[in-house]
């Protein structure tokens, strides 16, 4: 059984889901990814991990190279809406940001099956 201050919690994170931009979601994604493996994660792999997980909207139009400016206004956004931490070119999910992670992953992996 859940708290009513941790469902409330929930319902905003999930109506916060809604209007994030597809880019933000996808970086979201791949932050939450990695910060399974380690706490900080630094820029280069994270720009790795969004062009290996999304090569087609990560890479530069005419090329196969990712495109690092791809990731600077999403995590500018996530920032502002206080789902990750930025110190330097390292970056760390907030509690909010795990829990939304959490639920992206469980989505996408829902999309995947149909």
């Amino acid at each position: 059984w859940e708290s009513p201050k941790f469902l409330f919690q929930v319902r905003i994170l999930a109506s916060l889901l809604k209007v994030m931009t597809s880019y933000d979601q996808l970086i979201l994604y791949c932050l939450y990814c990695l910060s399974q493996k380690r706490e900080e994660v630094e820029f280069e792999d994270l720009l790795e991990e969004c062009f290996q997980q999304f090569s087609s909207r990560f890479a530069f139009p005419r090329h196969s190279w990712p495109d690092a400016r791809k990731l600077d206004r999403p995590l500018r956004h996530l920032q502002e809406k206080g789902l990750l931490f930025q110190n330097d070119s390292r970056f760390r999910l907030t509690k909010s940001g795990k829990i939304l992670g959490r639920k992206l992953t469980e989505k996408l992996h829902q999309e995947k099956l149909f």
